[in-house]
Formats: structure tokens, C-alpha cells, sequence
């Protein structure tokens, strides 16, 4: 795979302000009721079989794994978890739970990902808070083991040469780990590159081509079918996001990298990659956090060959601004999106990826108890199980039977 990967360096603490989440989250029961009168027509085969109230005492609750079979975990609640645990899904009931307290910088919960095949966890620590050498951790998803996949033999501090891991992502195969690492030399920030690093041990072997600089990779994304590798980087100038920031693709046939966005195509701060479809085609992205007191588009699909943007609104004219969507993802087919509405009331849909159809889920009146759904990541696994965190220690479980479409 040829690439050419651009720079990545910005001061610690920049990274540190830059890497900062905010998660706004509301926590009681709620049961499905009517929907809106000016629903489009429902995505035909689309229905809700089952839906539970997920809770976990003194916990913050990540992900589902991509199987459905299990959920991740951190403790205790908080910014300062402890341990990384996994529950299963359908009896709640903890498989084990890791004791990180030793790691130099802490867990980095945020960077925390499932492998494709369910078997693998993968994170970072939490090195741009805390100032001293962080590593990439790989963590058997039966046992709790954890194996150190990018260890450069130093044990805490700020000097001599090391490297920084942040954002793993597995691929697509489940064989090994791409991420992001800034590059330290005596002591001082010198720019960073992606590289990747097989699961059963050996070197990580940097893109071909990559560069070093001022810009930092804040977000990696492997399409499904591996063809490519989308990159959200920023890049750091004095007088704010420098030219290369954006959205950049990796084909791994088509030589060298391009920016298929820019932030000042945006017109808005990035925060995140949240899925692609399998052959790239579609990308989801979630804006940063907006101080406009009615953002009407959090969440937007770009053209993975054009760069075109197209936000995501309600397909419902009259709720648009009474409910914007705060949550979305997609199945993993690619071929429906999943979007939570939030507001004085919350809303979960689900509608074809660029139809007019849409099946409304759960939909909540304004006045009601708030629901255990909020704008954090949901999951859609492969087995058609949905989770939508809520409060850190809860969220909400949905089954879904999508008929004749399937599964995957």
C-alpha cells in the first residue's frame, strides 16, 4: 500500500484540548408509543422484536460487540476507570474485568475498539492529559489478558525517543492494528504517522511515504472490505486548522493518499468518523461540538468518491427543529441508518440509507420521562441487536427483525 501520508505534530497540550469529550446524557425507562403523524412510509420488513433496559451499577458502558454477544465496559464510572471489564449481552453477567490501574497514563476509554471478529479489544492510554509515555493494548475478549502491542521499552516520563499510540482500529480481518502514533524526539513533540502492527506480535510498519509536521491524525477508519482506510486528520497553524485538515482516503490500489474534504469545506470542526459503508462508498461523520443554539445538522453522509456532503436532518418536516438528531449509525450492511432525535422528547428511527422510508422505533412525547437513549455512539451488530448508551451506567437494548432484507 502506497501512501503519502501527511504531518502530524502538535504541542501535547493542543492534543490534549483538542482530544477533550463532552457527553450530555439523560437516564430513565421509556416504552415504544405512536408516532409522528408525518412519518414518511415505514422501510418495509423493518420491526422491533425486543427492547431492554440495559443497566450496569458503577459503570460507563462503550460498545457492543460487533457480534452482539457482548458489551465492554469500564470502571467505575467516571474519567478515572480502573479496569476494563466485559459483561455478556443477555444475562448482564460479567465475564471478567481487567485491573489497568497500572498503565503510566491510564485507560484511555474513548479509544477503546472491537475487533470485526468479536474476539479482540484494542486502546490507548490517556497520554496527552497526563504527560508521560502511553501504550497500545490489545486485550483477548474471552480471558481479559492483555498483551502491550507497540511497547518502546520506556517507563513513564517525557524524555529520550519514543512513540505515542492513539486511535487503534483493527482490520478489517481481525489480524492486526492500525493507528495513529505521534513521534517524540528528546523529549519534544516531532510530528506523527499511521502504521500498523499484527495482533500475534512483531513490528509496527509505518505507511509507505508518510510525512511528519504539524498535523495530528485524530481518527482512523478501515472500510469493510479493506479497499480503504479513511483518515480524519488536523492540521495545527497558528491561526487555526491549517489546509490539510479534513477528511483524507487511502486506497490501498491507487497509490498515494488525497484529502477528499477539507475543514474549510466543512465549514465546521470535525469530531469524528463514526462508520462506512463496506466498500466505502459512504461515510458518517459527527460535527464537533457547535455553539449554535440550534444546530439543526450533528451529523452529516459523505460521498467517499466526491467528498459531497449531505447532513442529516428528520425526514419529518415539522419536528426538524424540535427534535435534531443527536445519534446515528449505521447497519452493518451499510444499507440503512440508524438516527436518535432528541429534543424535549427523543425519537429512534431507522430509514434506507438515502430513501424517503422511514420505521420510527421508539418515540418518546415531550413531557414524558426522558428515555435511556442519548447522542453517544450506538452500535449495530451483526445479528441486528442495537445499543444506544443512555446514562454512563445504562442505555437501551433493541432487537431488530429486518425480514427479507437479512442480516449479514
Amino acid at each position: 500500500m502506497r501512501t503519502q501520508v501527511r504531518s502530524l505534530a502538535s504541542s501535547p497540550l493542543r492534543i490534549a484540548l483538542a482530544l477533550g469529550t463532552v457527553c450530555l446524557v439523560l437516564a430513565a425507562s421509556a416504552t415504544p408509543s405512536g408516532a409522528a403523524t408525518d412519518r414518511p412510509d415505514a422501510v418495509p420488513g423493518i420491526t422491533l422484536v425486543e427492547q431492554r433496559l440495559i443497566e450496569i451499577p458503577d459503570s460507563r458502558i462503550l460498545s457492543l460487540s460487533p457480534d452482539g454477544g457482548s458489551i465492554a465496559v469500564a470502571r467505575p464510572a467516571g474519567s478515572e476507570a480502573d479496569r476494563l471489564c466485559v459483561h455478556d449481552t443477555e444475562t448482564l453477567v460479567e465475564r471478567f474485568c481487567t485491573d489497568v490501574s497500572d498503565l503510566e497514563a491510564r485507560l484511555w476509554a474513548e479509544t477503546v475498539v472491537w475487533s470485526p471478529d468479536s474476539q479482540w479489544l484494542a486502546f490507548g492510554e490517556m497520554w496527552p492529559l497526563y504527560f508521560t509515555d502511553g501504550d497500545l493494548w490489545l486485550m483477548d475478549a474471552s480471558t481479559g489478558v492483555l498483551t502491550n502491542l507497540a511497547d518502546d521499552e520506556l517507563d513513564g516520563g517525557w524524555e529520550g525517543d519514543f512513540t505515542l499510540p492513539q486511535h487503534p482500529t483493527f482490520t478489517p480481518d481481525s489480524s492486526a492494528v492500525t493507528f495513529a502514533r505521534t513521534v517524540v524526539q528528546d523529549g519534544q513533540s516531532a510530528g506523527a504517522d499511521i502504521a500498523t502492527v499484527p495482533i500475534l506480535g512483531g513490528e509496527a510498519v509505518p505507511l509507505d511515504d508518510s510525512t511528519r509536521g504539524s498535523s495530528h491524525y485524530y481518527g482512523l477508519r478501515w472500510t469493510p472490505d479493506e479497499s480503504r482506510l479513511y483518515v480524519h486528520i488536523i492540521d495545527h497553524q497558528e491561526s487555526g486548522y491549517g489546509p490539510d485538515s479534513g477528511i483524507w482516503v487511502y486506497e490501498t490500489e491507487a497509490g498515494p493518499g488525497r484529502q477528499l474534504i477539507s475543514a474549510a469545506d466543512l465549514d465546521r470542526g470535525l469530531e469524528s468518523i463514526v462508520a462506512a459503508t463496506p466498500r466505502g462508498e459512504q461515510l458518517l461523520v459527527r460535527w464537533a461540538f457547535s455553539l449554535d443554539p440550534k444546530p439543526l445538522d450533528r451529523f452529516a453522509l459523505i460521498d467517499g468518491d466526491s467528498g459531497a456532503v449531505e447532513p442529516l436532518t428528520s425526514l419529518r418536516p415539522k419536528v426538524r427543529r424540535s427534535k435534531p438528531i443527536i445519534g446515528a449509525t449505521l447497519s452493518p450492511d451499510g444499507s440503512l441508518l440508524l438516527t436518535v432525535s432528541g429534543g424535549r422528547g427523543r425519537q429512534v428511527a431507522v430509514r434506507d440509507l438515502h430513501g424517503l422510508q422511514e420505521t420510527v422505533l421508539l418515540d418518546v412525547k415531550p413531557g414524558s420521562a426522558p428515555p435511556d437513549v442519548s447522542g453517544g455512539p450506538a452500535t449495530w451488530a451483526q445479528n441486528d441487536t442495537v445499543f444506544i448508551p443512555g446514562g454512563q451506567a445504562r442505555g437501551t437494548l433493541l432487537v431488530l427483525d429486518r425480514g427479507d432484507r437479512g442480516g449479514t
